[in-house]
């Protein structure tokens, strides 16, 4: 076993090479995929390349490991691996060969979106991650979700008490309103005007017989 002739004249005696397995005849055979044949085969042995973090490419001589961002493609049968594929999604990332869905409030880390390897907190209040893709707040919006970098989801701020800007919501101060006003969501305040008052981040004109001589 491990013989190998070239020619038809024999002069020496090789071991079978990596990627190789030779039965004794003197012929070596390349190694199918999804089996390992490390120097001195003789036989291939697809138990190598059965554990879902490596793969066996054909003409291999071992079990290679899975890259980061991939995961190990199987033969027909799925009894041993034959390669490796990109991760896919954007919501998942890949290590060790294992596929796997990043949380709400993370968003996912690698070279391309289909070949990301982990998952990081989104930051600070004013992105939230959701399905694996980070995204900025839009004006007038709050971010939802604890911590504050695991902010998974926004809200309009609609409370004419309140307004938000980057993904925080402030309360409006006193002798002010909440803008725009009679819509939502509000991005902003501005101080009342004369002949106005404001009560709880809205402006309400000064009643007949009264009036206001001061902004605020």
């Amino acid at each position: 076993a491990g013989g190998l002739a070239d020619g038809t004249t024999r002069t020496q005696e090789l071991i079978c090479p990596p990627g190789f397995y030779c039965e004794g005849d003197g012929h070596r055979i390349a190694c199918a995929a999804g089996a390992a044949c490390p120097e001195g085969s003789s036989g291939p042995d697809v138990t190598a390349c059965s554990q879902v973090d490596v793969f066996c490419p054909e003409g291999g001589g071992g079990a290679q490991a899975v890259d980061p961002g991939f995961v190990a493609v199987s033969n027909a049968a799925g009894t041993s691996n034959v390669g490796q594929a990109e991760c896919g999604s954007v919501a998942y990332y890949c290590a060790g060969g294992i596929k796997t869905l990043i949380a709400a409030g993370f968003y996912g880390v690698g070279a391309s979106p289909t070949t990301q390897h982990t998952q990081a907190p989104c930051g600070d209040a004013s992105v939230w991650c959701t399905g694996g893709v980070k995204r900025v707040a839009q004006a007038g919006y709050r971010t939802l979700g604890s911590p504050v970098s695991q902010r998974s989801s926004e809200a309009a701020c609609k409370s004419n008490k309140i307004f938000c800007v980057n993904g925080v919501s402030s309360n409006v101060p006193s002798g002010g309103y909440a803008v725009p006003e009679g819509s939502v969501p509000h991005v902003g305040f501005e101080v009342c005007p004369v002949g106005s008052y404001c009560v709880d981040g809205t402006r309400l004109p000064c009643p007949h017989g009264t009036y206001g001589v001061l902004t605020g």
